[in-house]
C-alpha cells in the first residue's frame, strides 16, 4: 500500500474521535520521565519523548493480572475478560518496544498460547513512532529493531516537517487507514525523499560497535568464565532491570480468599529474586548470585534465540541507563563478540 500522510492537527483529530470510542493509550509526562496512560482527547497526546519509564507490554502484559475469581464452597469459577474487552490503540510506542511484542509473540502466541495476552494483543493497534534522537544508551540497531521502525508497528509513523510519514504494516493497519480515510492523505514525492533523509539520519546517529551475530553460539564457550562471579560484585539483586525490561515475562501468582470468594492473580517478577527458582522441595537450580546473574543474560542471549529464534533483547538501553550499579548488558555482549 502507498506510504499515507497524516498532518499533527489531523492526528490529534483522529485521537480525539477514536478516544470516544475505545481506549487510547499513549505516553503521557510523569515527573522526569513518561508513561503509557489512557489519554481522553488529542491534547493530550504528546510524542516528543525519547522513551517511557515502564515499556508499553504493560498494556498487553499487566503489572498486576486478575486470572479469574471463583466461590470456595461451590468451586463455580469465572474466567477475568471471558467477555472480550474495549478495543486498544496504543500510539507513540517507539520501534524498540513495538520489535518486543515480538519476542513475546513468540513466547505466549505460539506453540502454547497464553489466552490472557493474546486476548489483549489481538484488540490492540500498534502505532509506533520512529525515534529521532536516541539516548546514549540505546543499541537498537545492534539487534536491527530501531531506531526507525519496530517489527510489530501496525502502522509506522515518521515525523517529517508536513506531519508524520504513515506507513500500514499489517492488514489490521490498513483496514484502519482505510477506516479513517478522511485523516490521511498519499504522502506526495517529496515527504517521501524526506521520510528516506530522515531514516538515514537516525540510523547514523547511532553507533555500531557491538555485533549481535553468532551471539549465542559464542556465549556456549563462556558459561563457566570467572567473569560472572566478577560482574555478580556489582548486582544488588533489587530486580529494576526485569521490570522495566519490554521482554521480560516472569511472574508470580498470587491467591486471594475472603469468606467464600477467591481470586487468582498473576504479577511480574524477576528471575533475580533470591526465591524465584527455589521448588517446594527446597531445591534450588540458581542458589547464588552469581547463578542467577549468569541465566539472566543467558536467557536473553542464548537460551531464547535457541528456543524461539529470537534475541530476548531489543536494545532499548533501560536497563543500562537505570542499573544502580552500573551492571550493562552491552558490556557483556562486548565480552563475547
Amino acid at each position: 500500500m502507498t506510504p499515507f500522510c497524516i498532518t499533527e492537527s489531523s492526528l490529534k483529530h483522529l485521537v480525539d474521535q477514536l478516544a470516544k470510542e475505545q481506549t487510547v493509550m499513549a505516553p503521557v509526562k510523569e515527573g522526569s520521565g513518561f508513561s503509557f496512560k489512557r489519554i481522553a482527547n488529542g491534547e493530550g497526546l504528546c510524542l516528543d519523548f525519547t522513551n517511557s519509564t515502564v515499556p508499553p507490554k504493560s498494556v498487553l502484559l499487566p503489572q498486576l493480572e486478575e486470572l479469574f475469581t471463583y466461590e470456595v464452597k461451590s468451586g463455580k469459577v469465572r474466567t477475568a475478560g471471558s467477555t472480550g474487552g474495549d478495543t486498544v490503540t496504543l500510539i507513540g510506542v517507539r520501534p524498540c518496544d513495538s520489535s518486543a511484542f515480538s519476542v513475546l509473540d513468540r513466547v505466549m502466541g505460539g506453540e502454547y498460547i497464553d489466552p490472557y495476552y493474546s486476548r489483549n494483543r489481538e484488540r490492540t493497534l500498534v502505532l509506533g513512532v520512529s525515534c529521532s534522537r536516541p539516548e546514549p544508551t540505546c543499541f537498537c540497531n545492534v539487534f536491527g529493531t530501531g531506531p526507525v521502525e519496530g517489527s510489530s508497528d501496525d502502522i509506522s509513523l515518521t515525523r517529517v516537517d508536513s506531519g508524520y510519514v504513515t506507513r500500514p504494516k499489517t492488514k489490521k493497519g490498513r483496514e484502519f487507514i482505510e477506516k479513517h480515510t478522511e485523516y490521511f492523505r498519499e504522502a506526495t514525492q517529496k515527504e517521501l525523499e524526506l521520510f528516506e533523509l530522515e531514516s538515514s539520519r537516525v540510523n547514523k546517529s547511532m553507533e555500531a560497535k557491538l555485533k549481535s551475530e553468532g551471539l549465542p553460539e559464542r556465549m556456549s564457550k563462556a558459561f563457566d568464565d570467572p567473569y560472572w562471579q566478577e560482574l555478580s560484585r556489582r548486582c544488588i539483586e533489587c530486580g529494576v532491570c526485569s521490570f522495566i525490561c519490554p521482554t521480560c515475562y516472569c511472574f508470580d501468582v498470587v491467591e486471594e480468599v475472603n469468606g467464600n470468594q477467591g481470586r487468582r492473580s498473576r504479577g511480574w517478577d524477576t528471575c533475580q529474586s533470591c526465591k524465584f527458582s527455589r521448588m517446594a522441595g527446597g531445591l534450588d537450580p540458581r542458589p547464588t548470585k552469581p547463578d542467577r546473574l549468569k541465566h539472566r543474560f543467558y536467557h536473553k542471549l542464548q537460551y531464547m534465540p535457541m528456543t524461539f529464534g529470537a534475541i530476548s533483547c531489543v536494545g532499548c538501553g533501560r536497563c543500562v541507563s537505570r542499573c544502580p550499579s552500573n551492571v550493562d548488558i552491552r558490556e557483556v555482549i562486548a565480552k563475547w563478540q
